[in-house]
């Protein structure tokens, strides 16, 4: 009876322990932390009952090991149709191997009761080597009104060395109606500049610079629509992912006053129109020479006694950008032209320097 009892016990032991064994075969056991766990940078396409609302919106991801066998999904500041409905948090996703890659799913209830918002989230994720794809789809409802969203997210894992800076470093429009350059602030986020009231377009193309890395959405070299008060979002990324909101606007419109040299025209005496002219620099309103004063005199000078110039002229090509004006002095110097007092010189020169400062 003891021998019995003995053998009883031993095969109960035995049957216990490959039993144990056998469990531990079946545990499965991913790398999670080594091959899934991290923060994605990436971006979200979001439609509405099969109507894209939204495109290639930045955002980050974190998945988190939850078990052996299970991640959680971390969506952060997700906003939809202008409503903020905080973090998509998914937990306890189950994990499985796909090949060379995995795949999880999950489920979360959404309840915004600030927006009478509710809904369920059922989620699908991929993940193959250090990319990933998650399709969420919300079964939404607002209030009474059922709506199906789709959300579908597109991202690449981070090594944990790249860098959070998101700026506009420069931003610099080269347009002859923008009278004051864009001003950055980066406490208010605000990108500010001045156009001329006479601009026939407010329609300009930004160059800009940004951070080492980053990435901006629309992108330099864009045109954009600044009329009617119209303001443009720029939204930078940085190398981690990190968000930085500018907006950009005309501040003002100013009166300006334009002083060139590149446009010339001819002007008539108003007493003489027929028979003397005089070169000026336009516009004639903003710019003024001592050439109607030349004019004036060789009016007295029949002879051509003193073989009179006018006093500014126009030297193509020869300034700085474009044309330059020449100045030349006329002396005339106790000639009175036998019909006038005598008469001092005409100094252009001192015309000139007003002139040039202007």
């Amino acid at each position: 009876m003891k021998k019995s009892l003995l053998y009883l016990f031993m095969l109960v032991c035995s049957v216990t322990l490959f039993t144990g064994c056998s469990d531990d075969d079946d545990a499965v056991v991913y790398p999670i932390d080594a091959e899934i766990a991290g923060v994605y940078k990436g971006t979200l396409d979001i439609s509405l009952d099969g109507t894209t609302i939204g495109s290639d919106i930045p955002k980050n991801i974190t998945i988190s090991k939850a078990g052996d066998a299970s991640v959680n999904m971390e969506l952060k500041d997700f906003n939809f149709m202008g409503m903020d409905l905080g973090t998509i948090a998914l937990t306890e996703c189950a994990l499985e191997k796909d090949g060379d890659s995995y795949r999880f799913t999950g489920k979360q209830v959404l309840n915004v009761t600030q927006y009478n918002l509710t809904g369920d989230i059922n989620a699908q994720g991929h993940i193959s080597g250090n990319k990933v794809v998650v399709d969420l789809d919300i079964a939404a409802k607002l209030g009474t009104l059922e709506q199906a969203v789709k959300v579908v997210y597109e991202g690449t894992k981070l090594t944990g060395s790249e860098s959070s800076e998101a700026k506009i470093a420069s931003f610099i429009i080269d347009d002859e109606a923008v009278v004051e350059q864009p001003v950055i602030n980066e406490e208010a986020g605000t990108i500010v500049f001045a156009v001329n009231e006479k601009a026939a377009s407010f329609k300009f193309t930004p160059i800009i610079e940004i951070s080492e890395g980053a990435t901006i959405t629309p992108a330099s070299g864009v045109e954009q629509d600044f009329s009617n008060n119209k303001k443009v979002t720029y939204t930078v990324m940085a190398e981690d992912g990190t968000v930085k909101v500018y907006t950009a606007f005309v501040e003002g419109t100013r009166s300006v006053l334009k002083y060139s040299f590149e446009e010339w025209g001819e002007q008539a005496d108003e007493k003489n129109p027929d028979n003397m002219k005089w070169f000026s620099p336009l516009p004639l309103d903003e710019l003024a020479t001592a050439n109607n004063g030349v004019a004036y005199l060789k009016g007295f000078d029949f002879t051509n006694q003193y073989n009179l110039t006018y006093g500014t002229l126009e030297e193509k090509e020869a300034g700085y950008k474009g044309s330059a004006a020449k100045l030349i002095t006329q002396y005339t110097k106790g000639a009175g032209f036998g019909m006038a007092p005598a008469i001092t010189p005409v100094r252009c020169l001192l015309v000139s320097l007003i002139f040039a400062w202007c």
